[in-house]
C-alpha cells in the first residue's frame, strides 16, 4: 500500500489524502481528506464564515484531519491573523479529535509553542519538510510526525530523512507531478530497506494517527 499523506490531485489514488483549502461544503462522500485554512488564503472580514464552514468539513467522517494550517512568515497575509486561525484550528483539532497537518514557513518555534501552550490532544504531521537535523529532533522528540516530498531529491533533506526514526515518517506528493510509488522507492534506499519494509512501517504509523482508515 502506497499512503499518500498529503496531495493537491484529487484525481490521486484511494490511499491518500486530498487537501481541500476552501469551499470545504463540496467535499465528496467519496474518497479522503483533510480540510483547512492555509495562511496564505485568509481575510480578516471572514473569521466566523470560515470557521462555520471549516467546522462543517469537519463534521464529515471522509475528513480525516485538519489541514493544512499553521503559520508562514514569507506569506503577505498578517501574522497576528494567522496566528488567531491557527489558534483556532489547534482547538478544533482537539474538539473533533482528527490530527492536524502542519504549513510551518520560518516559523518553527512559534509553531511548536502554540501547539504546547493549547495542549494539543491528537497527532500532529508537519508536512513537506525540508529543514535540519537538528529541527527535526526536536520535532520528533514532541511525538510529531514529519512527511517528506520532493525534497528528497536534494541530498541536505535525504540524509536528514535517513536519519529519522521509521515510526515518525510518512511520505507526499504535496502539488508536485511525482507519483507517491517514485518518493516510496527513493524513500527506501535512503533508508536501506526494501520497499516492502518502507510500506509496512507507514502503514503502522498511519493506523496509529488515523486509526482504521487505510486499513
Amino acid at each position: 500500500m502506497f499512503i499518500n499523506i498529503h496531495t493537491h490531485q484529487p484525481g490521486d489514488r484511494q490511499n491518500a489524502i486530498v487537501n481541500v483549502l476552501k469551499d470545504f461544503d463540496s467535499i465528496p462522500a467519496e474518497g479522503i481528506y483533510s480540510a483547512g485554512l492555509h495562511p496564505w488564503y485568509l481575510e480578516k472580514d471572514n473569521e466566523s464564515l470560515y470557521i462555520n464552514e471549516l467546522k462543517t468539513a469537519l463534521h464529515k467522517p471522509n475528513v480525516i484531519a485538519v489541514g493544512e494550517c499553521g503559520l508562514d512568515k514569507l506569506c503577505d497575509t498578517d501574522y497576528h491573523l494567522q496566528e488567531y486561525y491557527f489558534s483556532r484550528q489547534i482547538e478544533l483539532a482537539n474538539e473533533y479529535g482528527k490530527p492536524m497537518i502542519i504549513h510551518c514557513v520560518r516559523a518553527f518555534d512559534e509553531v511548536l509553542h502554540l501547539l504546547k501552550k493549547q495542549n494539543i490532544a491528537v497527532p500532529v504531521i508537519f508536512h513537506g519538510f525540508n529543514k535540519s537535523h537538528e529541527l527535526a529532533l526536536r520535532i520528533i522528540k514532541q511525538g510529531y510526525y514529519l512527511s517528506f516530498g520532493k525534497h528528497l531529491q536534494q541530498s541536505s533533506v535525504a540524509t536528514v530523512f535517513a536519519s529519522i526514526p521509521l515510526n515518525h515518517l510518512f511520505l507526499e506528493t504535496d502539488a508536485s507531478d511525482l507519483h507517491i510509488e517514485e518518493l516510496y522507492l527513493t524513500a527506501s534506499a535512503l533508508k536501506g530497506i526494501n520497499i516492502n519494509e518502507l510500506q509496512e512501517n507507514i502503514s503502522v504509523n498511519a493506523s496509529v494517527v488515523f486509526g482504521s482508515t487505510f486499513g
